[in-house]
């Protein structure tokens, strides 16, 4: 079985994401197995950490470069 590179970079993308968003404001963010466009969701809470009932869908995209000319679009 084969790991192609595209599916390396997603992952390490999703997963960098997960962990950043967590890091950053301890809001849970569950990944989804399963890729129809959606790759994550992201969980609002509170200052005192009860969640608030919203709710982000993250779709994530991850390159494993840009050349300045591509990135001129970004």
């Amino acid at each position: 079985m084969e790991y192609p590179k595209k599916s390396v970079n997603g992952d390490a993308g999703e997963y960098l994401v997960a962990y950043t968003i967590t890091k950053l404001f301890g809001w849970p963010c569950r990944l989804f197995g399963v890729d129809i466009g959606v790759d994550a969701e992201l969980e609002i809470l509170d200052d005192e950490a009860r969640s608030t009932g919203d709710v982000i869908k993250i779709q994530v995209k991850a390159f494993d470069r840009i050349s300045s000319s591509e990135s001129k679009g970004i």
